[in-house]
């Protein structure tokens, strides 16, 4: 009886015969395609599972955490813009400005443009107080979607910050018809009354965006700031010390409710006028570590 021999000498000739057969193919790298494919979709699939792990990572605040895994991933993802553009959300909520920049630098490079993207080039430039640059953004990514309710409210701070308050109104109140809820518009058109002395209005309207989101600590300070002003005193220190409480790095509801009780002959002017001395200084003092550390560098 005679039985087959696993890879018997014809066999192994076989296999000889078909890899000299493409030989040529794999000296010139051939990749066969749905080998390839496959290596694709699981590189994918890894892509994903890690943006999703990152996004995770930042609802949770673990900025740093995202920022590590996503410049791994970024460093190995070249077709996708969602890496980078993660990256560069991840550096602007932690104030990393100029690596947000670069990270959206890279995909404008890369042939990558959406209309998101322009509207976080806005807000970088309104952190830089580049204001000519935000409204430019700002129009561009109009321009790639509309409407686009966020790059109307660029716009509209950009053009409030310069003093064109009628224009910033105008604007801020456009987004309104496509976003009724837009709590940051109405507390655009809040700055805007507060600036040009309708104070009854601004309060009007501080209410309104602080009934959508109540956790605008400069919506609370101007709205503070117009009580003061219809002489509303007691309203007005209530405004001011929710500012004070969300925001602490601002000295200006401390300053103003130094003044109040000044008024009011209340031995609390003293305290929160030592509070807003003390939140003065150590913003100079950060300033002039800043450029110490600036001047090292260099």
């Amino acid at each position: 009886m005679v039985c087959d021999v696993p890879n018997s000498s014809s066999e192994i000739l076989n296999s000889l015969d078909e890899l000299a057969s493409v030989q040529h193919l794999i000296e010139l790298c051939y990749d066969d395609p749905q080998a390839a494919a496959a290596q694709q979709r699981r590189e994918a699939q890894e892509s994903e599972e890690a943006l999703k792990r990152a996004q995770a990572l930042i609802e949770a605040g673990k900025h740093l955490d995202a920022i590590d895994l996503l410049n791994q991933l970024a460093a190995r993802t070249h077709a996708s813009p969602q890496p980078r553009w993660q990256l560069a959300r991840a550096y602007f909520q932690t104030g990393e400005v100029d690596a947000a920049a670069s990270a959206l630098e890279w995909l404008q490079w890369h042939g990558f443009e959406h209309a998101e993207f322009a509207v976080l080039r806005g807000m970088i430039a309104l952190r830089r107080r580049e204001f000519q640059e935000a409204i430019d953004h700002a129009e561009y990514a109009s321009c790639l979607r509309h409407p686009l309710p966020a790059a109307e409210l660029i716009l509209g701070e950009a053009l409030f910050r310069i003093g064109k308050l009628e224009a910033a109104g105008a604007v801020y109140r456009r987004a309104l018809p496509v976003d009724e809820q837009n709590a940051a518009a109405f507390a655009g058109l809040a700055a805007v009354s507060l600036r040009s002395g309708a104070f009854e209005e601004a309060v009007d309207l501080a209410l309104r965006a602080l009934e959508q989101n109540i956790q605008l600590p400069a919506t609370h300070y101007r709205l503070g700031l117009a009580l003061i002003h219809l002489g509303r005193q007691g309203e007005a220190i209530a405004a001011l010390e929710a500012a004070a409480r969300m925001a602490p790095q601002l000295a200006g509801p401390h300053r103003w409710l130094a003044r109040v009780h000044e008024a009011a002959g209340s031995a609390s002017a003293a305290e929160h006028r030592k509070l807003g001395r003390q939140i003065v200084a150590r913003r100079r003092s950060r300033r002039l570590a800043a450029g110490g550390v600036t001047a090292a560098g260099t």
